[in-house]
């Protein structure tokens, strides 16, 4: 995980609280669903539950490197400045 360590448990709340309601939805409410309005419902939420927890992954995981462009920019900023 990038970032500072104290993050951990926010991501780690993230994490078992997208689970615990995906969990309870797909046992009290998907066979309902499948059974009487259409299977569609249980497939569409299980593309999403994939879809969201990859994304959570992938911004967990992901450096965009914003800190050091915005350092390296007050940098040229100064540098600039300097010389005039």
């Amino acid at each position: 995980m990038t970032g500072p360590k104290r993050d951990m448990i926010n991501a780690i709340t993230a994490h078992v609280m997208l689970a615990t309601c995906n969990t309870l939805f797909i046992i009290f409410e998907t066979p309902y669903f499948w059974d009487e309005v259409s299977p569609a419902v249980g497939i569409v939420h299980a593309a999403l539950f994939v879809l969201t927890w990859s994304l959570l992954f992938t911004t967990e995981f992901h450096d965009p490197g914003i800190i050091l462009r915005i350092y390296l920019r007050r940098m040229l900023l100064y540098d600039r400045w300097k010389r005039v």
